[in-house]
C-alpha cells in the first residue's frame, strides 16, 4: 500500500511519471468511424462501445460522433458532432 501511494504521489506532480504509470488516452472513433485495430489493441469489444454509447452519449448512431476515446481511467468518452 506504501509503494502506491508514493506512485500516486509522484505521478500527481509529474505528467510523465504519471503518463508511464496511467498511460494515456487512446482514440477510438474520429468523425463517425470505429478505429477497430486500437479497438482490438486495448481490448475493447463491439458491445462495450455499444453500451457506453448509449449510456455516455445518449445515441445509438455512431455517425454522430465526432470523437470517442479510451481514458486513462478505463471509461470511454464521447464527444458530439455539432448539429
Amino acid at each position: 500500500m506504501l509503494i502506491h501511494r508514493i506512485f500516486a504521489f509522484v505521478a500527481c506532480r509529474s505528467h510523465a511519471f504519471g503518463k508511464l504509470i496511467k498511460g494515456s488516452d487512446v482514440k477510438l472513433v474520429s468523425d463517425g468511424k470505429v478505429d477497430w485495430k486500437a479497438m482490438k489493441h486495448h481490448l475493447v469489444s463491439k458491445h462495450d462501445l455499444e453500451e457506453d454509447l448509449r449510456l455516455s452519449a445518449a445515441t445509438e448512431d455512431i455517425e454522430k460522433v465526432k470523437t470517442a476515446r479510451l481514458e486513462r481511467s478505463g471509461g470511454i468518452s464521447f464527444i458530439k458532432k455539432e448539429s
